[in-house]
């Protein structure tokens, strides 16, 4: 009895903790956008600034003609993706597109691109979330939470336009790290994972109107709102499994991607041709079965990850094989 009093104790212990967090982390969630906006966060010296007025004189890099930058899904804490499943498919996309740079260290729930784990308040609290995360602990789930409330914060028509000014300007600067000439008119895809479609959407037509040139989305599983942005980005590939839940839900809690909502931006979107819908049959958003999958297979030699591979790689380069989707089962 006393065993199961002290189990009870120390679960009951971390339920407290983490909805201790969960709240504090709602009632904080728009502070940082709000900061950055007015000036308080943010590093602004000469030094680590890229100045867009220096980039005149430079040239793409040598073979590169396509740009594509990701934006993690909401387990990321830092501008490295780390997640092993996002790690393989980036590199998997750099394998079948050698043409393609890959704009890989943007951490989107963030105006800042400040890492959870970096110079924070509560960096100390999100490392041993980290650790959880790893080891697939409860305590790791709160980074999830964290990122989910930053995906509201970005959707919400107040914060909204002050979080994708602040993306946008990480995005621009993210491209030209890589070597992005600003003028060069070359054409930008954003893969937004998960939550980072949210950050993609709301971002693309500030990076657009900066770099000259079209923002195109993919949206992969993204959860999004009907943003007022979309009129303004050129195309959005919208790559969905019949059964990813979460992706369903994001369908749901945003009444402007309802359908009954025509006159909303994303339904225009969708009438106008601007926006394709991209059925990826029986995929579930993360885990064995996901878009990321190497191991369970489309056919006897394709794998859910070389569909999802393949398909982008189709949408930027315009070339490929078309893989089969999976059959649904009446």
């Amino acid at each position: 009895m006393a065993i199961l009093q002290s189990a009870l104790q120390v679960i009951l212990t971390i339920l407290g903790i983490i909805l201790f967090w969960a709240l504090l982390m709602a009632l904080l969630s728009p502070l940082e956008s709000l900061g950055w906006w007015a000036g308080w966060f943010g590093d602004k010296s000469e030094d680590d600034e890229i100045k867009l007025d220096r980039l005149g004189s430079q040239t793409l890099p040598p073979g590169k003609h396509h740009f594509i930058v990701f934006l993690t899904g909401i387990g990321g804490v830092r501008q490295e993706v780390h997640i092993p499943e996002e790690r393989r498919f980036l590199d998997r996309l750099a394998e079948r597109m050698p043409e393609a740079v890959i704009v890989d260290d943007i951490f989107p729930y963030s105006v800042t691109n400040r890492a959870l784990t970096g110079n924070r308040i509560f960096s100390w609290f999100w490392r041993i979330a980290l650790r959880s995360q790893d080891e697939r602990k409860p305590l790791g789930k709160l980074i999830n939470i964290r990122n989910v409330f930053q995906v509201l914060v970005a959707s919400d028509h107040r914060y909204g336009p002050m979080y994708d000014r602040g993306s946008a300007e990480i995005v621009i600067k993210g491209l030209l790290r890589h070597g992005y000439v600003i003028g060069s008119g070359v054409p930008v895809y954003v893969i937004g994972y998960s939550g980072g479609g949210q950050i993609a959407v709301g971002s693309a037509a500030y990076v657009s109107a900066r770099i000259k040139a079209p923002v195109r989305i993919l949206s992969l599983a993204g959860v999004f709102c009907a943003d007022p942005g979309i009129p303004k980005i050129d195309r959005i590939y919208h790559i969905h499994g019949r059964i990813d839940a979460v992706e369903r839900l994001g369908r749901r809690i945003f009444p402007g991607r309802w359908p009954i909502m025509r006159h909303s931006t994303w339904n225009r979107a969708l009438a106008d041709g601007q926006a394709t819908i991209i059925d990826m049959g029986d995929m579930i958003h993360n885990g064995p079965g996901s878009y990321l999958d190497p191991d369970s297979m489309v056919d006897d030699t394709h794998s859910y990850l070389d569909k999802t591979v393949e398909t982008m790689a189709i949408i930027v380069t315009g070339e490929g094989e078309e893989l089969p989707v999976p059959k649904i089962e009446d």
